[in-house]
């Protein structure tokens, strides 16, 4: 019997933090499951290539680990900006960034249908553990197409639908991704895989 609510209980605990919680809590949270080792984020970094003056564009930063890695790969001639829909997640950022002396980022607040990046603007899009909450991901991605350079890219990072290991079901399936891509004129230009539970793709204009 107490194992079993022990087994209830969890669940429930998990349930009272992530809802609950503050939300400065919950962004500190987020930034310590991105560094967690297995989900390899210096390799992540690694790949993306980012060049000394990129402008990027962090869609769904979150607690902004990701946005904090790319200032500093992109050093002062270059731009981050961070863009979530939580106001809350934004102003951590914000003041983890003053707080660093960090000058090279921006925060926008996104809506659930676009990301408010500025068009042809950014060399690379980011989005980690976003991508299955667009409710219209052809439109979504369409739109992301024209926020890109030229030679802009679209990395997506997400959890394996047969992985089972996003929170709550959220995950994707490559047949996901490759729908999205209908007649937005971008195409998978590679896709990595040294990521056991996630899926790891380039995305470019063709």
């Amino acid at each position: 019997m107490k194992r079993t609510l022990t087994f209830i209980m969890f669940p429930l605990f998990f349930v009272v933090f992530v809802f609950c919680g503050s939300q400065m809590d919950r962004a500190k949270h987020f930034n310590k499951l991105a560094r967690a080792p297995e989900w390899k984020p210096d390799e992540v970094i690694k790949t993306l290539d980012i060049q000394k003056g990129d402008f990027i564009g962090d869609l769904g930063s979150g607690g902004g680990y990701y946005t904090f890695r790319f200032a500093e790969e992109t050093g002062s001639e270059g731009k981050v900006f961070a863009a979530d829909i939580n106001q809350e997640f934004l102003k951590s950022i914000e003041l983890d960034a003053k707080e660093k002396g960090i000058s090279n980022i921006q925060t926008i607040l996104a809506k659930t249908d676009d990301s408010n990046f500025e068009e042809n603007s950014l060399d690379l899009i980011f989005i980690r553990n976003t991508f299955h909450h667009f409710d219209n991901k052809n439109q979504y991605i369409k739109k992301l197409a024209g926020k890109i350079k030229k030679d802009g890219r679209i990395a997506i990072i997400d959890y394996k639908k047969e992985s089972s290991s996003g929170p709550f079901g959220h995950n994707i399936t490559k047949e996901d991704v490759l729908e999205s891509l209908k007649g937005n004129g971008l195409i998978i230009e590679k896709e990595y895989k040294f990521l056991e539970k996630q899926y790891f793709f380039i995305l470019k204009k063709k």
